[in-house]
């Protein structure tokens, strides 16, 4: 006879996934990205693209205009 012991798969996930600014960066150049093609995105995805297109302009990368 097995004993089976149960895993817990949270710690196991949180261990492999991106950080959660990398996920929200994805998510956003997703939202953005359709927004381009003409998708509406909705009112909080427009809020979401806006607010970080507005944060980026204010404090670029070094080397981008």
């Amino acid at each position: 006879m097995k004993i089976a012991k149960p895993i817990n798969p949270g710690p196991l996930r949180q261990q492999q996934y991106d950080s959660i600014g990398d996920q929200l960066d994805r998510i956003t150049k997703t939202f953005s990205y359709l927004k381009t093609q003409g998708v509406d995105i909705g009112p909080d995805g427009i809020e979401q693209v806006d607010h970080c297109d507005q944060i980026k302009r204010k404090h670029p990368k070094k080397g981008t205009k």
